[in-house]
């Protein structure tokens, strides 16, 4: 047979109710069965070529393994094992789906492993998404996991006239863990003229809740409450802040428990008047150690992607 030949297997509109298989035997003895063995010199030549023709759902080349083996296992020394081209707006490139087992084993659609990426996306346009995670009924759409490193990680090439992000979320976000923000840390507020504005958040070197009221000073004393569920989630002595809402000759706090603290008139004085107050105390959560040293991730070095082909590949005219 020349280089670069077709193998006839069929006939057009044949249909046949036999299995062909070969055997043979390795060095070692065993055997092994191939159903089918295609070899070709040429570069150009494709060793097994298969096509569903037809305005119908057909299937090019459909695999089955029963065991614990693979379906389909694919070589390529420096070029790609498996290419999957979606052609004149196909839906997908390459489809993986992972179903349960009949005692509801949970699976894996697609699993990539590789020492620059186990999957690379990329997108051209900016309507598009270079990976996109989808779920439903409470599950994970993307989900990311890392022993010592960082489970995932957004970089951006920012720019005046194009800011960008690294991250962005649209919902409720979770965090449990610590944050670290190197940079500005705020709330965008709208404003008047439609536009956000950014309102910068205080920080402290320690761990700190606090909370804000008004109170009543009666002949110059007062008793005030501390809300239970600030108290519930403070520890330590606090701090209090009162500032009269009228004129007195000054005020102070008088005495501090779990539930209360009390306010009196300096000089002893008997004035009436309301006056606001701050409390401040640690969080009863976590240590909040002072001034903790934090050690940011190393951002990835930048190399060139893999190169991908170009153009979708000529399929030829299909020998029928």
């Amino acid at each position: 047979m020349a280089s670069g030949a077709a193998l006839v297997l069929g006939k057009k509109d044949q249909v046949s109710n036999h299995t062909t298989s070969v055997t043979r035997i390795d060095e070692a003895g065993n055997q092994k069965t191939t159903v089918l063995w295609l070899y070709v010199s040429d570069k150009n030549s494709y060793a097994l070529r298969a096509d569903a023709i037809g305005p119908g759902n057909g299937i090019g080349v459909l695999a089955n393994c029963d065991s614990s083996g693979e379906g389909v296992r694919a070589y390529s020394d420096t070029g790609i094992g498996v290419l999957g081209e979606a052609l004149n707006g196909g839906v997908a490139g390459v489809v993986g789906r992972g179903h349960p087992g009949s005692k509801g084993e949970p699976s894996v659609g697609v699993i990539g492993s590789g020492t620059y990426a186990g999957v690379l996306g990329s997108v051209k346009g900016n309507a598009g998404y270079a990976v996109f995670g989808e779920s439903y009924e409470g599950g994970t759409g993307v989900w990311g996991e890392s022993y010592g490193g960082v489970g995932v990680m957004g970089t951006v090439e920012s720019t005046r006239r194009n800011p960008g992000h690294a991250g962005a979320f649209f919902g409720r976000v979770m965090i449990v863990g610590d944050l670290d923000v190197q940079g500005a840390k705020g709330a965008a507020v709208p404003f008047p003229d439609g536009t956000l504005r950014r309102l910068y958040s205080m920080e402290s070197p320690e761990s700190w809740f606090e909370d804000f009221g008004e109170a009543r000073l009666v002949n110059g004393k007062a008793e005030v409450r501390i809300d239970p569920g600030f108290a519930a989630v403070v520890q330590g002595p606090y701090h209090v802040f009162i500032t009269p809402c009228g004129d007195s000759n000054g005020l102070y706090v008088s005495s501090r428990t779990r539930k209360s603290f009390g306010v009196r008139e300096q000089q002893r004085g008997k004035s009436t008047l309301v006056f606001s107050y701050r409390i401040v105390a640690k969080r009863k959560d976590i240590r909040g150690l002072r001034f903790v040293k934090v050690k940011s991730p190393e951002r990835p070095k930048a190399r060139p992607a893999p190169k991908l082909p170009t153009k979708p590949h000529d399929l030829g005219t299909h020998p029928r």
